[in-house]
């Protein structure tokens, strides 16, 4: 672009300059001076003499040939000097093309550099404008993390709270829900017949009601001192019954034939009484998708204390003989 602006100026500034027809303009100039001879000769004959009447019609024929020849002269003279000219118009209006050409091309450049001047000026107010962004986002970003750290110390605060809360929510409930636990006789007391009962007591704790859930009690004689009871009976314990602390007592049968022989058997640990069972219910406090607490427990009427063998304790004329806990560690209450 650059070097056809620099072209077209010097071709403006390069005057024009008219052909020259060689084969045209010396010949041309040759009859110019022939003519010019010519009349300089007219001349030097006019001045001279006039000769004889005889030699008057060669001299008139002769000025007549030289009149031709000079029209001849002058008429492609004119059309030489009018193409000169045309050509030289066809010039000049070719090189005031070409300079306005030139010029709009600086128009458009010069159009064209301001363009490219305001896309950089609007290019470095870009560029200050995503830095002053850029900052203003590290400073939010520094903020964000203050505030991630101050939303990390109250939720700490919080989870110390929620821990206390819970702790003393726990506390709260540990005293105020119901309990439920259970008490056997120390001893056991068979008559003789088919049907026995073995009872025990229900105490309930409950400042708050409890809900049964379910409830079984059970008394057998077998001949292993570990029980294989898979049934017992309800104890019929209702909800009404456990709303305020209270004791409730409850029996379940023996169904064995109790005799002498039966008596003696027990004595020498060849047969063994069980007495078992469990509670189920929930507090106020726990919904129907928690597990509901559990109370149970499990006896054996032990002779002499001693299940494994040995020869049984005598204290005044009668056997010793309590309840022990069948197997060790079974008895909860939860």
């Amino acid at each position: 672009m650059k070097w056809l602006v620099f072209a077209v100026l010097i071709l403006a500034q390069q005057p024009a300059e008219v052909p020259r027809d060689k084969g045209t303009t010396e010949p041309n100039r040759a009859k110019s001076t022939a003519h010019a001879q010519n009349a300089s000769g007219d001349q030097t004959q006019s001045t001279r003499p006039t000769p004889a009447s005889a030699k008057v019609p060669a001299a008139a024929e002769s000025q007549r040939s030289t009149a031709t020849a000079n029209d001849h002269a002058g008429t492609s003279n004119q059309q030489t000097s009018d193409e000169d000219r045309s050509t030289q118009r066809k010039l000049t209006s070719f090189t005031g093309v070409l300079a306005g050409v030139g010029v709009l091309q600086l128009v458009v450049m010069f159009l064209t550099w301001l363009v490219y001047r305001r896309q950089a000026h609007e290019m470095r107010r870009q560029r200050h404008e995503m830095k002053r962004q850029r900052h203003v986002m590290y400073r939010q970003y520094k903020a964000m993390g203050d505030q991630a750290d101050v939303m990390n110390n109250q939720l700490e605060a919080m989870r110390g709270q929620l821990a206390a809360t819970k702790e003393s929510t726990d506390l709260v409930i540990s005293k105020e829900r119901a309990r439920i636990s259970i008490e056997i006789p120390s001893a056991l007391k068979l008559n003789d017949g088919f049907i026995n009962q073995i009872g025990c007591k229900i105490h309930v704790s409950a400042p708050t009601p409890a809900i049964i859930v379910n409830t079984e009690i059970r008394a057998e004689v077998t001949d292993s001192p570990t029980s294989h009871g898979t049934w017992g009976m309800n104890m019929n314990i209702t909800s009404i019954e456990t709303r305020t602390s209270c004791m409730i007592q409850r029996s379940t049968l023996l169904l064995e034939d109790v005799d002498d022989d039966l008596r003696q058997a027990i004595n020498e640990k060849q047969k063994f009484v069980h007495f078992h069972g469990f509670i189920r219910y929930r507090d106020v406090f726990q919904s129907e998708a928690t597990d509901p607490h559990y109370t149970k427990f499990s006896y054996l009427w032990a002779v002499g204390a001693d299940v494994k063998g040995g020869v049984p304790k005598i204290s005044d004329g009668r056997w010793i003989s309590e309840w022990i806990e069948n197997p060790p560690g079974y008895n909860t209450e939860t």
